[in-house]
């Protein structure tokens, strides 16, 4: 177990806190007053929501409004068992035949996305359509000599963003084996940002790069 995980370990020994964690993790933000209403086994709520703010675990993000930070959901999810459907992200290269046999791999190993969101060019999206038909996966295209060839910076802030909006209702699992070497070093960073399990496939097997609990 991680470091980072044996800390949220040692936070929800405290019924309080393992009642306000379990509370936040199922929303992306709430209220002081429906925290208060969830956790009665205290009259300091206060003073446990303050004591997670200064562990770093959640934040105000505006006033009287807290929400767990998303760099720990994972993790918490994780110590807490709480599930959530699961969300595989990743980059879409030439070899789109690799998606089927990713998705055979990952159920092996447990996993069934509910959802997959790939990064690709607008030719790769439109290859993969023609072999499987519209089949459920969601796509971010972006031109292949502009931004995915060598825009880090570009593809850092499409990852972060597609992240931020899917982590609060999605358990993450990121795919390093497709796309531009800056996409997966954009994918990679994000994985470790936010404690997000990330994989590559060999075609063969699956190689688990970031396992942060």
């Amino acid at each position: 177990m991680s470091t980072a995980a044996l800390r949220i370990k040692e936070l929800v020994k405290s019924r309080a806190r393992k009642l306000i964690l379990s509370f936040l993790c199922g929303r992306e933000r709430a209220e002081f007053s429906e925290i208060i209403g969830r956790v009665k086994v205290s009259r300091r709520v206060d003073y446990h929501v303050r004591f997670l703010i200064h562990e770093g675990v959640i934040e105000k993000i505006e006033r009287g409004v807290y929400r767990v930070k998303p760099g720990f959901l994972s993790i918490v999810r994780h110590v807490l068992d709480i599930k959530r459907p699961l969300l595989l992200i990743g980059g879409l290269g030439e070899e789109i035949t690799l998606y089927k046999d990713l998705r055979d791999a990952l159920e092996v190993h447990g996993y069934k996305p509910d959802k997959v969101l790939y990064v690709t060019s607008p030719e790769v999206r439109e290859k993969f359509v023609k072999v499987y038909g519209e089949v459920g996966v969601n796509f971010i295209v972006q031109p292949y000599e502009e931004v995915l060839r060598e825009n880090l910076d570009k593809l850092m802030e499409i990852t972060g963003k597609a992240v931020e909006e899917n982590i609060f209702n999605h358990e993450i699992l990121v795919d390093l084996t497709g796309g531009t070497k800056p996409l997966t070093i954009a994918l990679l960073r994000q994985a470790v940002n936010y404690n997000l399990k990330a994989l590559y496939f060999s075609g063969r097997k699956i190689i688990w790069i970031n396992e942060p609990y």
